[in-house]
């Protein structure tokens, strides 16, 4: 969280996707399985804060796709739904 907000910008590219796509893998793989939204609450919204963060440093210019990306992501499952 205290990373994103004050080293982001001095990140090379190529780290600052890296970084992006493992915590949005991360928060749909915890928020597919059945169950987790509630055994890991804390953790997914440590979780969702942090992309949070990422998205005010990335969005719109490096990061186009973000509302795209979000609509997609919630018709997968209902969990993941009731994440986004």
């Amino acid at each position: 969280d205290d990373a994103i907000q004050l080293r982001w910008n001095i990140m090379p590219p190529v780290q600052r996707s890296g970084i992006r796509n493992y915590i949005v893998q991360k928060i749909i793989s915890v928020s597919t399985v059945e169950g987790a939204l509630k055994q890991q609450a804390l953790f997914l919204n440590k979780l969702n804060l942090v992309l949070i963060q990422i998205v005010k440093k990335e969005w719109p210019h490096n990061w186009p796709s973000f509302i795209t990306d979000l609509v997609s992501s919630s018709q997968k499952s209902e969990q993941l739904c009731e994440n986004n």
